[in-house]
C-alpha cells in the first residue's frame, strides 16, 4: 500500500499539467490513479470503463486531490458509484479549505519566514531557499499523508480531518504569521534607529494591538492584520521621525 501511495503522490505533483475549462482536473486525476486502476483491472474492457468514469468533472484544491485518490483506492472495487458522489460532493468544500490553509496561511507564513531570514543576514538566494524549504516541509508530507491515510480509512478520513480541527490550526498559523510579520517590521526599523522614545513605544503598541485584535476578533484574517501592521508602522515612522 505504501508503495502505491508513494507512486500516486509522485504523480500528484504533475496532476495540474493538464487542465480544461469543461471538466477541470479530470485528466490529471485519472493520470494520478492510473497505476491503481491498471492493477485492479487487468482486462482492457473494465479498465476502459473505469477510465471513462474517472474522466467526469472533478475540481478541488490540488493539495487535497490526494484524499480523493486515496478514497478511490479504498472504494473503487466495493462501490465505484460512491467514489463519484464523493468527488462531486466534497470537491468544492475541500477546495475552499485548501485555499485557506495553504494559499492564504502557509504561503504567507513561509514568505515572512524568508523575510526574517533576510533581515537576519541571509542573502537573496538563501532567503528564497528558506521560503521553499519552509513551505514544502509542511505541504509535501501532508500531501503524501492524505493519500496514504485516505486509502486506508476511506470516507472516515473526513471525520479524522474534522476531529483535527483545521480551522483552529489555521488560526494558530495565522497568529504565528502576525507575530512573525511584527518581528520583520521591527527588524526593518531597527536598521534605521531613532532617538524618539515615542516612536519606540508607538511601535510596541501597534504590535500588541494587532496581536490582541487577532486573538479576540477571529474573523479578521492574519494576512490583513499583517498589512495593517506594516502600513501603520510605516505611517508612524514617517510622522514620528523614524529613519536617519
Amino acid at each position: 500500500m505504501k508503495r502505491l501511495a508513494l507512486s500516486i503522490f509522485a504523480r500528484l505533483l504533475l496532476a495540474q499539467a493538464v487542465w480544461n475549462a469543461q471538466r477541470m482536473q479530470n485528466i490529471g486525476f485519472l493520470w494520478t490513479v492510473m497505476p491503481f486502476l491498471k492493477k485492479i483491472y487487468p482486462d482492457t474492457e473494465n479498465l476502459k470503463k473505469a477510465c471513462l468514469r474517472n474522466l467526469e468533472f472533478f475540481n478541488t484544491h490540488p493539495y487535497f486531490s490526494g484524499i480523493f485518490a486515496g478514497i478511490l483506492i479504498h472504494w473503487e472495487k466495493k462501490n465505484h458509484e460512491l467514489v463519484s458522489k464523493v468527488k462531486v460532493s466534497y470537491g468544492g468544500p475541500m477546495a475552499a479549505l485548501g485555499t485557506q490553509m495553504f494559499w492564504s496561511t502557509l504561503r504567507p507564513l513561509a514568505g515572512i519566514t524568508a523575510i526574517l531570514a533576510a533581515f537576519a543576514g541571509a542573502g537573496p538566494m538563501a532567503s528564497a531557499v528558506i521560503f521553499l524549504v519552509t513551505y514544502n516541509a509542511v505541504s509535501l508530507p501532508l500531501r503524501y499523508i492524505f493519500v496514504e491515510r485516505a486509502a486506508v480509512v476511506g470516507l472516515d478520513f473526513f471525520y479524522v480531518l474534522k476531529r483535527a480541527n483545521p480551522g483552529k490550526i489555521i488560526w494558530y498559523m495565522q497568529l504565528a504569521g502576525v507575530a512573525a510579520a511584527s518581528a520583520s517590521v521591527y527588524f526593518y526599523y531597527s536598521n534605521f534607529p531613532t532617538d524618539s522614545w515615542l516612536m519606540e513605544h508607538a511601535f510596541a503598541a501597534i504590535v500588541a494591538a494587532t496581536l490582541l485584535m487577532h486573538v479576540f476578533m477571529k474573523k479578521i484574517s492574519g494576512l490583513k492584520i499583517f498589512y495593517a501592521v506594516v502600513a501603520i508602522s510605516v505611517a508612524c515612522a514617517v510622522l514620528l521621525g523614524g529613519g536617519r
